[in-house]
């Protein structure tokens, strides 16, 4: 998950931070760096279960027009399906792979990581912050 922060942040110059269209590039980017360095892929029960269907439906709705929250919202939906699908899973990658067959039942913590997270941020994303 810190890989993929810091590949998105490395993406993302802070002047189009409130840009949605860079923000789903700079995820876009991070995904892609993820998957090339990890190898992990959907159906692997891993993060990757949540992390690529979030990434993509945010890129899908922004692409489509719609605001931000939205995005988020479908997002985080996408991430709480995938996370959840991992449960009747056996893992292929990661930690996951150790447990085999005795983890089916379980969802993998890291896509659950990023289903709490995505949650979070679309949660958060029409809070306005003000500096007293």
């Amino acid at each position: 998950i810190g890989f993929f922060l810091r590949k998105a942040a490395e993406n993302l110059n802070e002047e189009y931070i409130n840009d949605p269209k860079h923000v789903a590039d700079a995820l876009n980017y991070a995904l892609d760096a993820v998957s090339e360095r990890s190898k992990a892929k959907m159906g692997d029960k891993t993060m990757m279960d949540a992390l690529i269907p979030c990434i993509h439906a945010f890129s899908e709705m922004i692409e489509n027009g719609e605001s931000a929250a939205k995005a988020a919202e479908k997002a985080a939906a996408a991430a709480k399906t995938g996370a959840a699908a991992t449960a009747g899973m056996v893992g292929k990658r990661g930690r996951g792979l150790y447990v085999g067959e005795r983890g089916i039942g379980t969802e993998d913590p890291g896509a659950v990581s990023i289903s709490l997270i995505a949650e979070t941020v679309s949660s958060c994303i029409n809070i306005e912050c003000t500096a007293e």
